[in-house]
């Protein structure tokens, strides 16, 4: 099987980061080599020239899925998990990386959920207007399709999270 990207998608709070960290974890114990790619880490570097318009949402996800093909070309599964509003952009990205080898998933959770687990203060910010371009806010987020690949945080632990999608992406 070829090298995979999945791009665990939904809006900040939802746990994508949480689930990301304890799946890199866990395939390193067993041996496996998978490379995370946040979209917070890398704001901080190589995406630092861009803010949150819509517009350069695009570009980070552009940039995340060119930069995971790479990894993928070189035999290295990627995990990213970025918030991916449109679906639209998680078009682009299963384009630029190959729909064969992208797997989205949807990390889902009540947005009253998120907005207690925000330990930067995002929502408060993001709801009193200093923050523009905040998916499922002031700026749209759009759920997937019911065909995604779905996890909702806020009902089972990061464990049976992993379960859930190991057993997904092991029975395709």
């Amino acid at each position: 099987m070829s090298a995979q990207t999945y791009w665990l998608f939904g809006i900040s709070g939802a746990g994508k980061s949480t689930l990301a960290q304890a799946w890199q974890k866990q395939w390193k114990l067993q041996g496996q080599q998978v490379v995370l790619l946040e979209e917070e880490v890398l704001k901080l570097g190589i995406n630092s020239d861009l803010n949150a318009s819509a517009i350069l949402k695009e570009e980070v996800t552009r940039r995340l899925a060119e930069i995971s093909k790479l990894f993928n070309s070189n035999g290295l599964d990627v995990i990213i998990c970025a918030v991916t509003p449109l679906e639209e952009q998680r078009q682009l990205a299963s384009q630029i990386i190959g729909a064969k080898n992208f797997k989205a998933i949807f990390v889902d959770a009540p947005i009253q959920i998120c907005q207690r687990r925000d330990p930067k203060g995002l929502y408060v910010k993001a709801l009193s207007g200093r923050m523009k371009f905040f998916p499922g806010v002031n700026a749209t987020f759009e759920a997937p399709d019911a065909n995604c690949l779905k996890v909702n945080t806020d009902q089972i632990s990061v464990s049976n999270c992993l379960d859930l999608i190991f057993s997904k992406i092991n029975s395709k």
